[in-house]
């Protein structure tokens, strides 16, 4: 599979700064539950990547969401359409929610999320069970 349009998203730079900004909040600040801290660097990557180029575009805000969450650990995938998040079903289910949250702060008078659920009690079904067999490799 030829992944190379995904390496534009990614900000070296806003990459590290969030992976810091997470280091720092899981070590040091007690008060931050783990679960805001996928969407904390997700937004601070966003902010990141306007600030790094000057300038305030969506192609701009999705990179730096991008190198934001890449910092967390969580395995995803960006697609043409959608945005696949892998992981334990209640850490994935507060990043929607304070997602949504994080665009009204921002002055969103409305957000409308269309979410796709695959769940398997025993585990996690991975990216790579459900199209692995299809990619070119």
């Amino acid at each position: 599979m030829d992944l190379t349009f995904i390496t534009g998203m990614y900000i070296p730079l806003v990459v590290t700064a969030c992976l810091i900004i997470g280091c720092i909040m899981k070590k040091w600040i007690s008060d931050v539950d783990n679960k805001w801290i996928p969407t904390i660097c997700c937004a601070a990557g966003a902010l990141l990547a306007c600030t790094a180029q000057q300038k305030f575009s969506v192609d701009i805000i999705v990179a730096g969401a991008v190198s934001g969450l890449a910092s967390t650990g969580l395995h995803y995938v960006v697609g043409p359409f959608e945005t696949t998040l892998e992981g334990d079903l209640e850490e994935l289910l507060d990043i929607v929610k304070q997602c949504c949250r994080i665009c009204v702060e921002a002055g969103a008078p409305s957000v409308m999320s269309y979410v796709k659920i695959s769940y398997k009690p025993d585990g996690v079904w991975t990216i790579d069970d459900k199209t692995g067999k299809y990619q070119n490799r």
